[in-house]
């Protein structure tokens, strides 16, 4: 599409084709799976610890990301969502 601006740039903005949605019983499912050596209750209850301590540190002010398995930061994923999906 071509800018607004008028300086003659085309403009591409790309969208994430998904498959759906994985429900948080899957995901732990899939976590826990066999040979993993992680109980879906164990694999829960991380998962709300992750969630609970993300939210007290947003909360306080906090930008957090989770480096370890190169999740999206909020920020990079809030703008991702604003229109220019990748």
């Amino acid at each position: 599409m071509p800018d607004f601006q008028g300086t003659g740039e085309t403009k591409c903005f790309y969208r994430l084709q998904t498959n759906g949605a994985l429900s948080s019983k899957e995901l732990i499912t899939r976590i826990a799976q066999s040979g993993s050596g992680l109980s879906e209750g164990t694999v829960a209850h991380v998962l709300q610890s992750l969630r609970d301590e993300m939210a007290k540190a947003m909360a306080d002010g906090y930008s957090v990301s989770v480096d370890v398995c190169s999740i999206p930061t909020t920020e990079k994923y809030l703008r991702i969502s604003e229109g220019s999906t990748i």
